[in-house]
């Protein structure tokens, strides 16, 4: 059975490898010095998470799925599916929590005593020592350039939502915009018949739907939609101004 002080140690026997399940983007392998051999396969689109042991010798293998931290389907090396596993991976509890992969700890969020948080990690700890002056303990945890895109992705994500949501969310706002810009600018042509009053008028409205998002719609104002005002009524403006 795993000791529970050796965490530092858990985490050096995980290893990446590409998983061979259809639809999944990673994998985590380990094994331990008696032979059993732990995995992990991580959906991060679908917050779904496998765990595999599988014991030496005649002692079987077992595997269970979590979805957001409930477990949707447990197996054992019969294929049989109803019945519980909890019992088989409480012991290695220690050694999955030492998995180096905040987010597929989140997804299993706890299943089986497991931490939600990535134990054995080596992070930088500012402590001051005697003389007043920060000290370092030893070294930086480091993440892949792949895992720090993804953080940085779901992070803007729960933020901002997606591009999809974030189009969907503004896309009629700047649309009247643009239609009542049109319109407006139709009007002031086919009123005053200058191209020099038409662009001022076109800058003008520019600058006021930009004030409208920032002052009143609470959001920050689309820079393409002020361009395109801006570009059209300097055009207009640079047209009446110099040939009319």
């Amino acid at each position: 059975m795993p000791n529970s002080s050796n965490f530092e140690l858990y985490r050096k026997w995980w290893k990446k490898k590409r998983s061979n399940l259809s639809g999944f983007q990673k994998c985590y392998v380990a094994e331990t010095p008696n032979g059993e051999k732990l995995r992990a396969d991580y959906n991060f689109h679908d917050s779904l998470a496998v765990l595999s042991l599988e014991l030496p010798g005649k002692k079987g293998s077992y595997s269970a799925t979590v979805k957001k931290g409930v477990v949707i389907r447990e197996k054992d090396d019969s294929g049989r599916t109803n019945v519980s596993v909890k019992n088989k991976f409480i012991p290695y509890k220690d050694i999955f929590s030492c998995l180096p992969n905040d987010d597929l700890l989140k997804a299993i969020n706890g299943v089986f005593g497991i931490s939600v948080v990535s134990l054995g990690r080596r992070e930088i700890d500012k402590t001051l020592d005697r003389t007043g002056e920060y000290s370092l303990k030893e070294s930086i945890q480091l993440e892949s350039f792949f895992e720090r895109l993804t953080r940085k992705r779901q992070e803007r994500i729960a933020k901002y939502g997606t591009i999809k949501q974030r189009v969907k969310k503004r896309f009629w706002g700047d649309f009247h915009d643009v239609v009542i810009g049109a319109s407006l600018g139709t009007c002031i042509y086919f009123h005053f018949f200058d191209y020099f009053i038409l662009g001022l008028a076109l800058i003008s409205l520019g600058v006021a739907f930009g004030g409208l998002d920032w002052l009143l719609r609470d959001r920050k104002p689309l820079i393409t939609k002020i361009l395109i005002f801006q570009i059209i009524g300097t055009y207009f403006f640079y047209t009446g101004y110099t040939y009319f």
